[in-house]
């Protein structure tokens, strides 16, 4: 029996998935955001698998925050499904690692349970965004009140809220912080009046919209979103990466001149 660590942004699923892991005879730990991994990790585990088929580059940064501390760096890391051009840019990294398909994690762990892969050479990847998560970047506190629109599945869950936060998929009133993601410039624009009501005077408002390289078709860029912003009165101040697919900018309202 192996103790597995199965990092996954959507429990139902990954319940299923770890069904033969557990069919097997071994103990799995089901796991969906990085603090809670952090958790985990201080008990014993003998492989660590993650998902990479619908946040891939959290999943990249949890397998380099994993390999980071030189006590886990034996314990082999098993990636599952993901598309075939984010795996490979993590096999460039990661080579060491085993790499499976959706679905297949059993055979996965029994291969490196009989054949353990040799540790990472040299100084293992560093995991930049997990020292910074997504949360810390998008300024979310305990007590605010966030409005996600239109959040991609799973974002909640990976998202890792600090307690105390009340989040809604809706607009309400006199929100501290709204999250938008959009595909369509046109749908933006028509949406984008009452969010600007609702933020009033003191909230923020991050647009995403997916980045060029992400695959997504989009008629978004960061140029049109600061347009977008000056018409209503406010101002780009940050810009960050969600993630491989969405980058996001914060908006502002403009300050009276002193």
């Amino acid at each position: 029996m192996a103790r597995v660590l199965y990092i996954h942004w959507h429990e139902s699923e990954a319940v299923a998935r770890a069904r033969p892991l557990v069919r097997a005879g071994h103990d799995v730990r089901i796991c969906g955001s990085v603090r809670e991994g952090s958790g985990l990790a201080k008990e014993p585990t003998d492989v660590l698998v993650v998902s990479l088929d619908r946040l891939p580059a959290h999943g990249r940064e949890v397998a380099a925050w994993w390999w980071q501390a030189k006590k886990r760096q034996h314990i082999p890391i098993v990636f599952e499904g993901g598309k075939e051009e984010k795996v490979l840019a993590i096999r460039d990294l990661m080579p060491t690692a085993v790499f499976c398909g959706t679905g297949e994690i059993a055979g996965a762990v029994q291969q490196v349970l009989r054949h353990p892969p040799p540790p990472p050479a040299g100084k293992p990847p560093t995991g930049n965004p997990v020292s910074q998560p997504l949360v810390v970047k998008l300024g979310i506190k305990p007590g605010m009140r966030v409005c996600l629109l239109g959040a991609p599945r799973g974002y909640v869950k990976a998202l890792d809220l600090p307690k105390g936060t009340n989040t809604s998929s809706r607009l309400v009133k006199d929100p501290d912080l709204v999250q938008v993601f959009a595909t369509d410039l046109t749908a933006l624009r028509r949406r984008f009046l009452t969010i600007r009501k609702a933020i009033g005077n003191h909230g923020a408002v991050w647009v995403s919209w997916p980045k060029q390289t992400s695959g997504v078709d989009t008629d978004i860029n960061a140029n049109l979103v600061r347009e977008l912003a000056f018409g209503h009165g406010l101002v780009d101040n940050k810009i960050c990466a969600v993630d491989e697919t969405w980058s996001a900018m914060r908006l502002a309202p403009r300050r009276a001149p002193r």
